[in-house]
């Protein structure tokens, strides 16, 4: 997917504002959020950056390194390791105030859920890495682990099974692959939320990957 990163290096060069530019900008969105009837969270792999994860498209992302003939860089901690950083408890503090009433996100490392977000409230566009889905009766177990596929290859079984009495079905990693098809139901609910939001925020995504943009 190096073919997707910023071919403008403005699209790719990191900005910071004085402290008084920031201040002047977390007290205008303070007010927007107060004034807000229904405010959706959009998020991307830049909030998780600091966790230790690289992202994608920014000066050291991973399309954006092979797109300049580099290899990506390792993670600094694997995945399940990670801790949610401050925007990700931040999100939790405003949904439990009821300020914010839906999440979106296209991250698939499990730090939303790991750090509070209850699975009502949050589309998981391109999947969890700790989540299994059973084949057959829909259950969802949250691992503390990274579920991992069986077999090298597009079929998402893990080898493991679902405890549901009398079900057994297969258990899929949840995780999408490139060309899938998004998800329906977390699809639906994010559609139908940003429909009905008056304000939208989006976090750490430089919106480009597609269709969930």
């Amino acid at each position: 997917m190096a073919h997707t990163a910023h071919s403008d290096p403005e699209m790719v060069r990191e900005r910071y504002d004085s402290q008084e530019e920031l201040e002047r900008k977390v007290d205008e969105l303070v007010r927007y959020i107060q004034d807000s009837r229904h405010f959706v969270v959009f998020t991307g792999a830049g909030i998780s950056t600091s966790a230790g994860i690289p992202d994608f498209r920014g000066p050291d992302g991973k399309w954006t390194r092979e797109a300049q003939g580099k290899r990506p860089l390792a993670a600094k901690v694997p995945t399940v390791s990670a801790i949610p950083t401050p925007t990700h408890m931040a999100l939790v503090d405003l949904l439990e105030t009821g300020r914010l009433k839906y999440v979106i996100s296209q991250n698939c490392d499990g730090l939303h859920r790991r750090s509070g977000v209850p699975a009502e409230r949050i589309s998981e566009l391109h999947g969890n890495s700790n989540v299994e889905v059973c084949e057959e009766c829909g259950q969802s177990y949250l691992r503390d682990l990274a579920c991992h596929r069986y077999a090298s290859s597009r079929d998402h079984a893990t080898g493991r099974v679902c405890g549901r009495a009398g079900c057994g079905g297969s258990l899929l990693e949840y995780t999408i692959d490139f060309s899938q098809h998004l998800p329906q139901e977390p699809l639906r609910l994010a559609e139908a939320h940003s429909r009905q939001a008056d304000l939208h925020v989006v976090f750490g995504s430089s919106l480009t990957a597609r269709p969930a943009c």
